[in-house]
């Protein structure tokens, strides 16, 4: 980042997840599993404004999303069955953090993203590799939230920082990749993610 609060930077956030065994209530010898993968990549410019002890940073960029949800079925045991279906697209992205510096070098901070993804979902068989579906255009919407504490060690070439957090992501629509028809309401999953982040870095 440069001496007038500009510069740019690049994310990067996977994750892969996995159901226990969903058993058929009234035919134990029906179950799936879902096995789940999310990527997303950033692209942005940073924009930062600091007065006294209050740090406002902005960013706007671009966002690439790959979402994958694997179904596995089995009935008896005896017939495994696997499909996939994906969800690939980009759009704008844009966050915003408030940040307040205090003593010993803590800083509080809170931040929020919202990023709109235009692309398509697709289906296959991971067995033989076929298509399942056609090519359906979607649009999604992904947003992100933190509130944490910033601990910052000035250093010669920089800053040093460490930062915990407490992080949710939610979209609202994502989920109903894992489906084959979206007409019906029940379709409309959601995806959500809560957990802690712990990260360390250099800040110029």
């Amino acid at each position: 980042m440069r001496a007038d609060g500009i510069g740019m930077r690049g994310r990067y956030f996977h994750f892969e997840g996995e159901t226990d065994r969903l058993v058929h209530p009234y035919n134990p010898d029906n179950n799936k599993q879902f096995i789940s993968t999310l990527q997303l990549t950033d692209l942005e410019m940073t924009f930062r404004s600091t007065k006294r002890d209050w740090c406002v940073l902005g960013s706007a960029g671009v966002r690439y999303a790959n979402f994958e949800v694997d179904q596995n079925s089995g009935y008896g045991g005896d017939y495994p069955y696997s499909k996939r279906r994906l969800f690939y697209g980009y759009g704008p992205t844009a966050s915003l953090e408030l940040r307040r510096r205090c003593v010993f070098g803590l800083a509080p901070f809170v931040n929020a993203r919202g990023s709109v993804l235009m692309g398509g979902i697709a289906g296959k068989d991971n067995f033989t590799g076929l298509p399942l579906s056609d090519y359906e255009p979607a649009l999604n919407t992904y947003f992100e939230a933190q509130v944490g504490l910033e601990w910052i060690r000035s250093l010669p070439c920089g800053k040093f920082v460490v930062r915990g957090a407490l992080e949710g992501q939610y979209s609202p629509l994502m989920g109903t990749t894992a489906e084959y028809s979206a007409d019906n309401e029940g379709d409309h999953m959601q995806l959500g993610l809560v957990g802690v982040t712990l990260s360390a870095g250099l800040r110029f």
